[in-house]
């Protein structure tokens, strides 16, 4: 009885790599790894690689089972293994695709974008475009693409996200942030000082996760002088994750500020016990 060969996605130009019903897992875990889409340029030698080990069965902890069938590729046309990539469309072509009412044209656009040699020109429009869309995916994709694109216009688009509805937004925007790191430091401090509070504490939250030295001092001194209970409980989380022993006395200093309030009491002696035997 012939079987029939199963197809999995090898790539992003339309090839498959094909086997019968006893591919393992571990195979396609290798073609994977050794055809991955963010390296395409490597495809013909990755592909070759794959084969010979499928055929040989050589590679580290796996041994030959019997009956094993060789492993081959099917390709759309003998050509397109050499094609050479698509040519850059114009921004102004790609940029309306934004506007698609197929959500799956809105992300390509996006993705496009992204790798578009004039793509800074283009975060206004993408922030607009962020601000409307309502597909996840698609959510994703623009912010996905400011943390890539990381320039100044970028960070204060993620910036201004943390002020969005949507939790889960503001928190794609602050781990995008904290990915950036030390050119978005200065941006996210000048959140401890913004009027509304819950931007005061999504800074310290965010320098937190950047692990920034000179962020100790600045959550030090914001906590300082910051009237909102809820702001400074969020300093005090942020100084255990990268605080040290010189933030101690103001964090003293903050309990005293609070004396009725008992998480800010509680927090803060947990907090310096912990600073106190860190290494």
């Amino acid at each position: 009885m012939e079987m029939r060969p199963q197809r999995h996605a090898a790539s992003r130009h339309s090839r498959y790599i094909c086997g019968f019903a006893n591919y393992s897992v571990i195979d396609r875990e290798i073609w994977h790894n050794v055809t991955s889409p963010a390296r395409p340029g490597r495809w013909n030698r990755c592909s070759a690689v794959f084969l010979a080990m499928m055929q040989t069965r050589r590679w580290p902890g796996h041994r030959r089972s019997r009956g094993k069938a060789a492993m081959f590729l099917i390709t759309p046309n003998s050509d397109d293994a050499l094609a050479c990539p698509e040519p850059e469309r114009p921004l102004l072509v790609v940029l309306a695709d934004l506007d698609a009412a197929d959500p799956c044209v809105r992300r390509t656009a996006v993705r496009e974008i992204a790798r578009h040699s004039d793509a800074t020109t283009a975060i206004p429009l993408l922030s607009v475009a962020l601000r409307g869309e309502t597909v996840r995916y698609v959510q994703h994709a623009v912010l996905s693409a400011l943390i890539e694109l990381a320039t100044p216009a970028a960070i204060d688009v993620l910036i201004g996200v943390l002020s969005y509805e949507d939790a889960w937004m503001r928190n794609t925007a602050a781990m995008g942030l904290e990915e950036i790191g030390e050119p978005a430091a200065p941006r996210v401090r000048a959140l401890l000082s913004a009027p509304d509070p819950d931007l005061r504490i999504a800074g310290m939250t965010t320098l937190a996760g950047m692990r920034h030295p000179p962020a100790i001092g600045w959550i030090i001194e914001a906590i300082r002088s910051d009237p909102d209970v809820n702001v400074c409980a969020a300093g005090v989380e942020a100084l255990e994750r990268i605080g040290t022993a010189t933030a101690i006395p103001d964090l003293r200093a903050l309990a005293r500020r609070f004396p009725h309030d008992s998480y800010i009491g509680f927090a803060v002696d947990i907090v310096c016990e912990r600073l106190e035997t860190a290494p």
